[in-house]
């Protein structure tokens, strides 16, 4: 069955498995950040260079024939190839016993910057631009990473860059107790438009709940 409102064709092979089928056409823009409603395993039948990429994580390049598992509302995302993309992606009940290991990457050691950081300059990804979603611990790490490294004048930056570090965005504070990230908005729920933001005004850290304008 194919769903218009989905950027891949599907096909039940079994009660919990589905084929799913990405064109070479498909649209970069409807591959976006989302969570499961349950733990997945996902088996690559065919890629061409696609990208899986785990929130917090570096994109890996799928390996046909390899297995990755996706935990239960964790944010993830596909990145187009070249050619199509085909996958075989079973439900999995809960409790599985699948290894989660196989899809994070090994730890890296760097005595100047992050691998992070580092893969953003090899790859000429600018902050503004960067793989990771806005409001992830990986991206609130390389902004706070990137302002530091800013201040001592050991990077430059672009002008959308230097927007991003002048303000607060990122920087930790606490509200009634409990840590939080200033200026990033967070969705507070899966199927509305409604988000919270932290503020610091004057020294107060204020809380800030607002509605997504729908543009569709």
């Amino acid at each position: 069955m194919y769903n218009k409102k989905l950027p891949f064709q599907e096909e039940k092979i079994k009660p919990e498995i589905f084929k799913r089928t990405f064109s070479r056409d498909t649209n970069e823009s409807d591959l976006k950040w989302h969570t499961d409603n349950e733990d997945r395993k996902i088996k690559v039948v065919e890629s061409k260079d696609w990208k899986l990429q785990l929130d917090n994580e570096l994109p890996q390049t799928f390996c046909e024939r390899k297995e990755y598992f996706i935990p239960k509302g964790f944010f993830h995302r596909i990145i187009k190839g070249e050619g199509g993309l085909v996958l075989e992606v079973e439900k999995l009940k809960t409790n599985s016993n699948f290894k989660q290991k196989n899809i994070f990457s090994e730890s890296f050691n760097s005595k100047v910057i992050s691998e992070n950081l580092s893969y953003h300059i090899k790859n000429n990804i600018s902050l503004d631009e960067s793989v990771f979603r806005i409001g992830s611990d990986a991206w609130l790490n390389l902004v706070n990473e990137m302002r530091e490294l800013y201040k001592s004048g050991k990077i430059d930056l672009n002008e959308d860059e230097k927007f991003i570090i002048e303000t607060e965005a990122g920087k930790k504070a606490k509200y009634k107790g409990k840590e939080i990230a200033l200026e990033v908005p967070n969705k507070l729920y899966e199927n509305a438009n409604l988000y919270e933001v932290y503020v610091n005004e004057n020294g107060t850290v204020k809380r800030i709940v607002f509605e997504e304008e729908n543009n569709i």
